[in-house]
């Protein structure tokens, strides 16, 4: 971990305008992470990025949610005391329309997850919770009326670690276990075979 205060220069409007999370999200349930071979967490003046997760075998790996179009939003709050500090991670967004995956999703309020945002300029992928501090599926609204049919979900960390680049790959498991070569063996991450 880094522990000094770098120079930070100012972000032009392209780095800083909004709407910059893509709508597909993809969350992994803390359980397929394999606890025996965890990922490199790197941590510089350089570099923050997490390896590729390693999964359990039979894990379910990596699951895409479709939110509505610029509804994605993640905001991170931290304040400190003479001896305590906080900070809150928090991802939401809106889930349209009804679906049985939609309810039995809900269902599970309070699982621990780790959840993945890519950008949509740069493409890049930051994770958002790591082993032993997962983001957690918080809160939900669901709502039928005249308006719209739809969900808003929220998932959060209440600690102060920030997201990580992933450098891992957020395809579907084949062949039930999932590291960060996207499932082509090679280990490089693209799924290139």
């Amino acid at each position: 971990m880094v522990n000094i205060i770098p120079s930070i220069a100012s972000g032009a409007d392209f780095e800083s305008q909004g709407k910059r999370i893509y709508n597909e999200i993809y969350i992994l349930d803390e359980a397929d992470i394999d606890y025996s071979q965890l990922p490199v967490i790197t941590e510089s003046a350089a570099e923050r990025s997490m390896a590729a997760l390693t999964l359990v075998s039979g894990a379910t790996g990596w699951q895409k949610f479709s939110f509505a179009k610029n509804t994605a939003a993640n905001n991170d709050d931290g304040q400190s005391g003479d001896i305590t500090s906080s900070a809150t991670d928090t991802i939401s967004g809106t889930i349209g329309g009804e679906s049985i995956a939609l309810d039995n999703f809900l269902q599970q309020i309070g699982k621990p997850v780790l959840v993945c945002l890519r950008d949509r300029i740069t493409g890049d992928l930051s994770i958002h919770g790591r082993p032993y501090s997962p983001m957690r599926f918080s809160a939900f609204s669901k709502r039928k009326n005249t308006d719209n049919t739809s969900a808003d979900v929220t998932f959060t960390n209440e600690t102060l670690y920030q997201p990580l680049k992933y450098l891992g790959s957020v395809n579907a498991p084949t062949g039930g276990s999932q590291g960060g070569d996207g499932g082509d063996g090679d280990g490089d991450g693209n799924g290139d075979a």
